[in-house]
């Protein structure tokens, strides 16, 4: 119709239109979502092929006759079973639609062809009279009925009210009378849930990428809020009883009395600085979110690569409440999930929050045992000198001569106070290497390695006063243990040939590689920035919306962890699809042009030419003071 007409002729086009133009709308009418585009066979067979080799239908079905007690079910026989609603579940989420009720009951009622149908066992056509919306609503009771059915088999807390508000007696009053064997049921099965979705995922991997995977098996691990669905919350809980806080205990202010409608959930700190805060307290509320706390274990590169050599999925997922008081249990359970699964445990990376913060009995010693490594960060009260044995000093992770100069043994606390500069610091690292302790053999099957003073052996790196040279040792030119440093009482580090160190021995700041070295640096980057990365690729708005609660509504901590681990499965399966694509493309390149093309993607134009400002505070590259134009950019620092 052009831009200017008569009326006439607007009226007459008009006429001619409206029939079929206010029609448009009318497949979608009898929705209850809105959306009529259909999921057809190939969809159905290849979402459902997925939960089948989950074996999680079977799990489900071990779970349901255990609480049946040997009792045969009664009443009409359920419209749909665990296997369709997981299937329309994964459905939904490859599609990134709101994992809503009412979009479960959407694909069921006219979101399917009718192959697709016949393939999950519904009607294959529907009458006209169950084209309405009084059948939309049936089909929403019947998905809203199975999602619950499969979510009672793991809910941890089923005497938490989710459709009426609480205050404060009641939810004391629920609490008291919790069963803490259920709960401790309910969180190991919906964990038990995550780690077979999960692990199918990672079997979707070509075979040769799954054996390169589990040569030397390396995770990032951290933790991310996880919004509840309702975001009223309640004031602080006491750590020890569980119960809720009636007095600030920093302030001295009585906490109001909130209606609540999802009781298990807690403050989580959005602001990494305060992490280790309980609660709102005597910050402003907005640096905290209502909700729960999701520990996520991604698989990340063992090595820096050009070319990716596996996708970087998640391989371990649990959720808890939040809180420093929970940070090493579930660590430990993702950790232990991983091993169990068959993975060769390789090597973990984790911030601050972990091995520079919690109790070496709660978290490092079981770490250890089950043969990970770890690669960490330290706080500024971990670095310098921290204990020893034996008269050998542990500084950062490693255990060094008693006569090593005190301005190496400080040379992390001097660059961290600035008084340094980083050539100098990375000076006194290298000579620092020359006072570490050596190995003089391997580790026992008790994991007891006997350790030796380094001037001593023929491999000696320093010369002592109090040790005589070995014969058969080199010509070389060693670092002098000078006579004001030799300790005036020498320990058996000193006056022994070695010195027995256990598994447990210095073991709260033992870590894989030397601090700040380039090992160290390559691996702690790589390692925290794929796992940041991941973290913001499945909240992505555009895709799962992880951290988007109106996405997903169906209150409560086990409908919570289940959808969490649904977007967690397709963003798992983004990750392979990607890879597998620039694997593909790589591949045929290669073979068209008879030459490897090297990397499909470019550094980042930010790192190229240095235009981020993420970049780290110490040490300086030019003391304070120095002539100007003499300063330098900080490595960039995660």
């Amino acid at each position: 119709m052009s831009g200017i007409t008569d009326g006439t002729l607007e009226v007459h086009d008009e006429l001619q239109e409206s029939t079929a133009f206010e029609h448009l709308l009318d497949d979608a009418i009898d929705t209850t979502s809105g959306r009529t585009s259909k999921f057809d066979i190939d969809d159905v067979r290849r979402a459902a092929t997925m939960i089948d080799g989950s074996k999680m239908l079977e799990q489900l079905a071990t779970w349901r006759q255990e609480a049946r007690q040997g009792t045969h079910p009664g009443g009409r026989p359920p419209k749909i079973d665990d296997r369709v609603i997981l299937t329309v579940l994964l459905l939904l989420a490859r599609e990134h639609t709101p994992l809503w009720a009412t979009e479960m009951g959407a694909v069921l009622h006219r979101r399917l062809t009718k192959e697709a149908r016949v393939f999950l066992g519904l009607p294959a056509n529907l009458s006209g009279t169950a084209r309405g919306r009084t059948e939309a609503r049936r089909w929403y009771n019947t998905a809203w009925n199975a999602f619950h059915r499969m979510k009672a088999l793991m809910d941890p807390y089923p005497d938490t009210p989710l459709y009426r508000l609480t205050n404060r007696s009641q939810r004391d009053r629920i609490v008291e009378l919790r069963d803490p064997e259920v709960v401790a049921q309910g969180r190991e099965r919906l964990n038990w849930f995550s780690d077979s979705l999960l692990e199918m995922t990672f079997r979707l991997l070509p075979r040769d990428v799954r054996r390169l995977i589990n040569q030397h098996t390396t995770v990032g691990i951290d933790q991310t809020p996880m919004v509840a669905a309702s975001p009223r919350g309640r004031s602080p809980v006491d750590k020890e009883t569980g119960l809720e806080l009636r007095v600030n205990p920093k302030t001295g202010k009585n906490y109001s009395d909130k209606l609540v409608l999802e009781q298990d959930s807690g403050w989580y700190p959005i602001n990494a600085e305060r992490r280790e805060e309980s609660g709102p307290g005597r910050k402003p509320d907005k640096d905290f979110v209502w909700g729960r706390a999701g520990s996520i274990a991604v698989l990340v590169p063992n090595r820096p690569v050009n070319q990716a050599e596996f996708p970087n999925i998640a391989l371990g997922f649990s959720m808890s409440l939040p809180g420093t008081q929970h940070v090493a249990s579930e660590t430990v359970r993702v950790l232990q999930s991983i091993a169990d699964r068959g993975h060769t445990p390789g090597t973990v990376v984790a911030d601050r929050l972990y091995f520079a913060t919690l109790s070496a009995e709660s978290l490092h010693i079981p770490v250890k045992e089950m043969g990970w490594a770890v690669i960490t960060d330290y706080k500024k009260t971990g670095l310098g000198i921290k204990g020893g044995k034996a008269g050998a000093i542990q500084v950062e992770g490693r255990h060094y001569c008693a006569g090593t100069p005190k301005d190496l043994l400080n040379a992390s606390v001097d660059a961290e106070a600035h008084t340094i500069d980083d050539d100098t610091y990375r000076k006194r690292l290298d000579e620092r290497t020359a006072f570490e302790l050596r190995p003089k053999e391997k580790p026992d099957a008790r994991g007891h390695i006997p350790m030796m003073c380094p001037a001593v052996g023929p491999n000696a790196t320093v010369e002592c006063p109090l040790r005589e040279l070995h014969r058969n040792a080199t010509d070389k030119i060693r670092i002098a243990v000078l006579e004001g440093n030799v300790p005036k009482a020498p320990d058996s580090i000193c006056t022994q040939s070695s010195v027995d160190f256990g598994p447990e021995d210095g073991i709260r700041d033992a870590q894989l590689f030397r601090y700040q070295s380039k090992e160290w640096s390559d691996a702690y980057r790589i390692g925290r920035n794929t796992d940041e990365s991941y973290h913001a690729y499945v909240k992505d708005v555009g895709h799962e919306a992880a951290d988007t609660p109106a996405r997903r509504r169906i209150r409560g901590f086990a409908a919570h962890q289940i959808m969490a681990t649904m977007l967690l499965v397709s963003a798992n399966i983004r990750k392979i699809v990607t890879f597998l694509t620039d694997r593909e493309t790589q591949t045929s390149k290669s073979n068209t042009t008879g030459q490897n093309l090297g990397p499909l993607r470019k550094t980042r134009r930010r790192d190229r030419e240095g235009l981020s400002n993420y970049k780290a505070k110490w040490p300086l590259k030019v003391l304070p003071g120095a002539p100007a134009g003499g300063e330098l950019d900080p490595p960039l620092r995660t």
